[in-house]
């Protein structure tokens, strides 16, 4: 499975497969990760940076 997104104008793209068992995934519910994401908590995972594809141009 592929995960896609880019950032609010798209001008910058992200695309990587979600591997079925990633070396690390998780939830944060700190502050400073509240403020970041303006939600209850921040979700993260771990992928290799040669499986993570970034393009575009700010």
């Amino acid at each position: 499975m592929m995960t896609t997104g880019s950032c609010f104008c798209a001008l910058i793209t992200y695309k990587v497969p979600v591997p079925k068992k990633p070396t690390y995934s998780g939830f944060c519910h700190c502050k400073d990760c509240q403020r970041h994401t303006g939600t209850a908590f921040a979700s993260s995972l771990m992928v290799s940076k040669e499986e993570f594809s970034l393009s575009g141009d700010p």
